[in-house]
């Protein structure tokens, strides 16, 4: 069974979390055709200090609410 890992930036209301958590689980079971009960998702949040794009640390430019 698949196990979909997502990284994001901590902050995201509840709403949205599950939402992600549907979303991908849906399109996975879509893709592979199989039942979406034997799709794993894992949402793990980080902290905007442990986040960088190219090599530079900080917050991105653009936050997700």
């Amino acid at each position: 069974m698949p196990w979909v890992v997502v990284n994001m930036l901590e902050g995201l209301s509840d709403k949205r979390k599950l939402a992600i958590h549907q979303s991908v689980a849906k399109a996975i079971s879509d893709v592979l055709e199989i039942s979406i009960d034997l799709v794993q998702v894992q949402l793990i949040e980080m902290k905007p200090e442990d986040y960088s794009k190219g090599g530079i640390r900080g917050k991105p430019r653009r936050t997700l609410n």
